[in-house]
């Protein structure tokens, strides 16, 4: 075999081949950026994007005013009161007021209305109330049928709320029936 010698000039950065080729440049070293506009920063204060025209107003104006919202730990005392409470059932709506109270020594939703059906919208009591969560929770069971309401209480700019879910369970037929509700405490 013959191996012939071929004299080429070759240049800086010329590979030979197809294969992958990177090219390294060299760092350079700028102490002041030279371009504004390209300098990265902290995400709200990114010179590149105009976040005031995309939202329409400035960046450090909020949208919303800021509520304060509490959840778990609110005391009891505060939670008594009488609370006008809407209640949905598949796609129908009832509203009665009920009181939140200590009756006979045990806390109960008192109805002001004497429909029967409002004992299966908030059941009657008595309740335990978790301060932690805010939550009071009964509930109550037959041998044919078993009850149970799980009450949650927020507190949103000082106007207490909350919202319920009462099932009842036909044991004897195997249904389940849970009715929805939310109030706000209108004393």
């Amino acid at each position: 075999m013959v191996a012939l010698t071929i004299l080429l000039p070759i240049q800086k950065n010329d590979v030979a081949g197809t294969g992958c080729v990177a090219a390294v440049l060299p760092s350079i070293h700028i102490l002041k950026p030279q371009d504004a506009r390209r300098t990265p920063r902290k995400t709200r204060n990114n010179t590149r994007v105009n976040i005031t025209a995309l939202l329409g107003h400035p960046v450090y104006k909020l949208a919303a005013p800021v509520t304060e919202v509490t959840i778990g730990e609110l005391p009891l005392e505060e939670l008594l009161g009488t609370y006008s409470a809407t209640f949905t059932f598949e796609d129908e709506t009832d509203t009665y007021n009920f009181t939140f109270m200590y009756y006979e020594g045990q806390l109960v939703f008192k109805p002001e209305s004497d429909d029967f059906g409002t004992a299966f919208l908030l059941l009657p009591g008595p309740y335990e109330y978790d301060p932690a969560t805010a939550t009071a929770t009964c509930g109550a069971a037959t041998e044919s049928m078993s009850a149970s309401t799980k009450v949650s209480f927020i507190s949103e700019e000082g106007m207490v709320r909350f919202s319920s879910d009462t099932t009842l369970e036909d044991i004897e037929e195997g249904t389940t029936v849970t009715t929805y509700g939310e109030g706000t405490k209108i004393d």
